[in-house]
């Protein structure tokens, strides 16, 4: 062997006993398989387990509630890594479906420590809210969610389904019904607690001229004052249009309300009792989907009164409660 070989052949030895060195010390992979879960919103991830489950996406395709043209209200969901601590889920989104193009939204990749979510925030493109354009309203739209880490998932999906608003909210009409509760107010800050159910009617919804008609039917025990308090049973049924209804939102996108101004319309007095009550004054907070109440101070009531000599006028107002029952 030459000597100019032997050095060639010394020289590879060395480099690949390096090369084998330095393979022998580089750390493995050892940081544990990242877990995708997909929700309707983050506040499921303060759910047990068992609770999560149900409304994960990745084990039952996730459709959300739709966005309605022309308002183009947005809708949201949540990525999430349920996986061990020490994990990392890397995700990307794309609306690369047959209906690609139409769809804008937030977040859309990112890189998540175990425990931790991205909420993903969908509209329509402003060049497409045109409900009229290429049919788009009545359409369902797919944004696919990569996760190449994940042990569970590759590639998942999202359902986005596009609606018209003034047709959506026509869900409004049917049965509602509930309770009423809160306080009549006396003399020198004396209450006496009153309460009742309500039923209403809601025949039609108007949304181009916001008003609505129909009946509320209000059942229930309220106070009089004189000077103490006295309660009498009321029992009512008030008729409901554009004269005395009021159909809004400040925004269509985060609720709808109905105002029934029950001070437009007197009724006979209740026998031997009340004269000339008024109300009730009914407001009725509606969710985004229609298909609900919203709780707080934004469903509320309130009803006047006078004694039956007319000298003591006083107020009674609370909270409403209850949900669509047909």
């Amino acid at each position: 062997m030459k000597l100019q070989q032997f050095f060639l052949l010394l020289s590879i030895i060395v480099l690949l006993l390096q090369l084998s060195c330095d393979m022998s010390t580089e750390p493995d992979e050892t940081s544990p398989a990242p877990i995708v879960a997909i929700y309707p919103s983050s506040d499921y991830m303060n759910f047990p387990d068992s609770i999560r489950a149900i409304y994960d996406g990745t084990k039952t395709p996730l459709i959300l509630k739709s966005i309605l043209l022309p308002y183009n209200c947005p809708v949201s969901f949540a990525i999430a890594n349920v996986g061990p601590e020490g994990s990392i889920l890397n995700y990307t989104i794309a609306d690369d479906g047959a209906l690609g193009g139409f769809l804008d939204y937030t977040n859309g990749e990112g890189s998540l420590n175990a425990g931790s979510t991205s909420t993903i925030t969908v509209s329509v493109d402003p060049s497409f809210t045109d409900s009229s354009f290429g049919g788009l309203v009545g359409s369902t739209l797919v944004l696919n969610i990569y996760t190449p880490k994940a042990s569970n998932y590759v590639k998942t999906f999202v359902s986005i389904d596009i609606r018209n608003f003034n047709d959506e909210v026509q869900q409004l009409c049917g049965i509602w019904s509930g309770i009423w509760s809160g306080i009549s107010g006396g003399a020198e800050g004396a209450t006496s607690p009153v309460s009742g159910t309500w039923i209403l009617n809601l025949q039609s919804v108007d949304w181009a001229n916001q008003t609505a008609s129909g009946s509320l039917t209000w059942n229930g025990s309220d106070t009089y004052w004189n000077p103490g308090p006295h309660a009498y049973i009321v029992d009512r049924t008030l008729i409901f249009n554009n004269f005395n209804a009021e159909l809004n939102g400040n925004s269509p996108c985060d609720a709808v309300w109905l105002h029934i101004a029950g001070n437009k319309a007197p009724y006979s007095e209740e026998l031997g009792v009340v004269v000339d009550p008024y109300g009730p004054d009914f407001h009725l907070d509606f969710s985004p989907g229609f298909g609900s109440i919203t709780a707080g101070t934004q469903s509320c009531w309130s009803t006047l009164w006078s004694d039956p000599s007319g000298a003591n006028i006083g107020y009674s107002g609370g909270l409403l409660y209850g949900s669509k029952s047909q």
